[in-house]
């Protein structure tokens, strides 16, 4: 990323692909309900940002994902 274009030169500029870049949000959420289990909610790209449009495979485009996990231990706590 060259965020310094006017400092290319003719023939630079021609070739110079210019990518923004892609913000993401992301949140975890935990629990605990007792000694032992808890439970935990994700999500990954809130805003279901799509990735700037180029040939590259850089960024990820799955778009939105969502998670949802249980824990529980039977150890003896």
């Amino acid at each position: 990323m060259n965020t310094a274009y006017d400092d290319l030169s003719d023939d630079q500029r021609v070739t110079f692909n210019h990518n923004e870049g892609q913000w993401l949000l992301n949140v975890n959420w935990s629990y605990q309900f007792s000694q032992g289990s808890n439970v935990a909610f994700t999500v990954s790209n809130l805003f279901a940002t799509d990735p700037p449009q180029q040939a590259g495979a850089r960024f990820d485009r799955r778009r939105r994902e969502l998670g949802l996990q249980f824990r529980h231990s039977f150890e003896n706590q």
